[in-house]
């Protein structure tokens, strides 16, 4: 079974609020652009995150700059894993990428 966009946004219901869990996995999906947004709003609540692995989900560039949005107001360094996710080219996502890596607000970024 494939988590998607709808099976994200059901569970970031429980984990806005859920500061005991510290890593996501959830590599190889069909996120895309809505599973990205779902989890930018998963980021905005839940500080408690310091690692998510959402690699190979076909998240562009429309999910991947609110993900970056977010992440730059956190005051803690964060480890993402996008390795396989078509965003790469584009140049806003590069922008919040090069300014994410100057403020340290990103630990690892596996693109």
């Amino acid at each position: 079974n494939l988590l998607t966009a709808d099976g994200l946004w059901v569970m970031a219901e429980a984990l806005r609020a859920n500061e005991h869990v510290d890593t996501l996995r959830m590599n190889d999906n069909r996120l895309l652009d809505s599973g990205g947004r779902a989890l930018a709003s998963i980021l905005k609540y839940n500080t408690g995150l310091k690692e998510v692995n959402v690699a190979s989900n076909g998240i562009g560039p429309k999910g991947v700059v609110p993900i970056f949005k977010v992440l730059a107001r956190r005051k803690i360094a964060f480890e993402i894993w996008l390795l396989g996710n078509p965003f790469q080219n584009d140049e806003e996502s590069k922008e919040y990428l090069e300014k994410l890596e100057k403020k340290n607000r990103i630990v690892t970024v596996q693109c």
